[in-house]
């Protein structure tokens, strides 16, 4: 089922017991509450009644729900009529956008597999043209501030200004990801360590400032430019990082399917993960992000990312400026 079809109003079968009923329409009223209808399985004629229409249907289905004949016939002609489905963990993962994962079975039924038409091709093209031009035209209007930010940097700790490290990215391959300085020279000599975001005891005092607001993150529009990231997408994570947690949540790996990004739905609603049930809360979002890429969520992603980096700057500067007086 495409996201997409989730419309606000439509006719919703429930295919599942009185409990799984109920976790449907408390879900539809907070979070879709213009259902035209909300019906379950069991009122056969009912569901008889709006099959003319369920070209707009959703069948909420519940896979341990053992259905009589009559009612699989009844789910058989709404989606030969056009209706979407998907289950009854995936409808609540959809209204609290997070995806629900106990088991592999799981990713697969969240992750969208399809074949590539040629005019998915042409759109894949268009859009990464798009988004190098948009990044090239990011990285000459931002040149003064990046500027502004390299000296800054030299001056106040000794080393390069710009940070170079290995990620895996899209289908496994490896790229080297730019950003800005943040912390000490040395500060992994004891080996690869968690990240402990804005908070980190390795960071000097403007590379604080720059992780806290993200503004280190600016060179990375070089790695869009080149093709190696998104505007949004997973993050990309370091070699050493991404094979451990391969081997301690099954299904991290899939996350590669789509290229990494700058930003993410993951990385605003999860923030740094330093623990594996904080990962496995990451990939969980990052396979929501998948399953549900639409236009209508990148941009929400992008502005939500733009607004927090901009309450950031300006709550730093009021903070610097009341130290000052």
């Amino acid at each position: 089922m495409n996201l997409r079809s989730l419309r606000q109003k439509q006719i919703v079968i429930v295919a599942a017991d009185a409990q799984g009923f109920a976790t449907v329409v408390r879900n539809s009223q907070t979070a879709a509450r213009n259902h035209t209808q909300v019906i379950p399985i069991a009122y056969t004629e009912e569901v008889v009644n709006v099959l003319p229409g369920s070209k707009k249907a959703l069948v909420v289905l519940d896979p341990q729900l053992k259905l009589n004949r009559s009612q699989e016939d009844l789910i058989n002609e709404a989606l030969a009529q056009g209706a979407q489905w998907c289950t009854l963990r995936m409808y609540e993962g959809i209204q609290k956008g997070i995806a629900h994962i106990r088991c592999f079975s799981d990713v697969l039924e969240w992750v969208h597999w399809q074949d590539h038409s040629l005019a998915d091709l042409l759109w894949d093209k268009t859009t990464c043209l798009a988004r190098r031009l948009i990044a090239l035209g990011l990285l000459i209007s931002l040149s003064p501030l990046m500027a502004a930010l390299w000296v800054s940097i030299r001056i106040t700790s000794p080393g390069p200004a710009f940070f170079r490290q290995r990620r895996v990215g899209h289908h496994g391959k490896q790229f080297e990801l730019v950003k800005f300085r943040t912390m000490h020279l040395n500060a992994e000599q004891d080996g690869p360590q968690w990240s402990k975001g804005d908070d980190d005891p390795r960071l000097f005092p403007l590379g604080k400032f720059l992780r806290k607001t993200h503004l280190d993150e600016l060179p990375q529009l070089w790695n869009i430019l080149c093709g190696h990231l998104c505007f949004v997408g997973p993050r990309p994570e370091r070699p050493e990082f991404h094979d451990w947690l391969k081997n301690h949540i099954p299904h991290f790996n899939i996350r590669t399917r789509v290229r990494p990004g700058l930003t993410g739905w993951a990385q605003l609603r999860s923030g740094y993960a330093s623990s594996i049930e904080e990962s496995k809360t990451k990939v969980a979002h990052d396979i929501f992000f998948m399953r549900s890429k639409q236009a209508l969520l990148v941009a929400s992603i992008v502005i939500e990312t733009a607004r927090k980096c901009l309450v950031e700057v300006v709550s730093s500067a009021l903070k610097r400026s009341k130290k000052a007086q």
